[in-house]
């Protein structure tokens, strides 16, 4: 064992990283979908968009606006897949030059200082979106919910997030300090 303490917290941080793993893994197959569906609904609005303004010059006024309100959804619910799997852009500096303990321990400060933005974050979102009361022009809905994606997506982040410092801390507790250098890609 890494530290004598580690004996009591252990199955602790055990049980909750399975249960945000879980979570995360739930939620991520759940926003996967979410996201095939809406590109889906964002390509027939677009084909039908096009198709009466320039085949029956009729056009549709709120097409546009909705296209743009579910391609932010679709951009902030993407990010959360992406970043569920490691793919954003990430600073390779530190990967090749740390030791494997330095890394890890580099990687898990990281994490906690995101996860603290994404809570302050979350919370001003959330008292954003409460206090919104404009309306879209063409559509007349709330611009709230078109800014819900911000904290929806950040929530989903948010998610990911603890699942991934609940595992360092598994591994801190149990002395595992390997660091997978290449990138995984994920199998579904």
């Amino acid at each position: 064992m890494f530290c004598p303490v580690s004996d009591v917290f252990l199955p602790v941080i055990r049980s909750l990283k399975h249960f945000f793993v879980a979570a995360s893994d739930a939620v991520n197959t759940v926003v996967k979908y979410l996201c095939i569906v809406l590109v889906g609904v964002l390509v027939v609005l677009v084909l039908v968009t096009v198709f009466f303004r320039y085949v029956l010059n009729m056009g549709i006024g709120w097409s546009d606006e909705l296209s743009r309100y579910i391609n932010i959804w679709v951009a902030l619910f993407g990010a959360s897949i992406a970043f569920k799997y490691g793919d954003h852009v990430g600073i390779e500096f530190f990967r090749s030059f740390l030791p494997d303990k330095a890394l890890r321990l580099f990687k898990f400060v990281m994490r906690c200082f995101i996860c603290v933005f994404l809570v302050i974050s979350e919370y001003y979102f959330f008292n954003y979106f409460i206090k919104s009361r404009a309306v879209t022009p063409a559509m007349q809905i709330p611009y709230s919910w078109i800014q819900a994606s911000l904290f929806v997506g950040f929530a989903i982040m948010l998610i990911h997030l603890i699942s991934f410092i609940f595992t360092d801390l598994d591994d801190f507790l149990s002395g595992n300090f390997a660091v997978i250098r290449q990138r995984k890609i994920p199998v579904d």
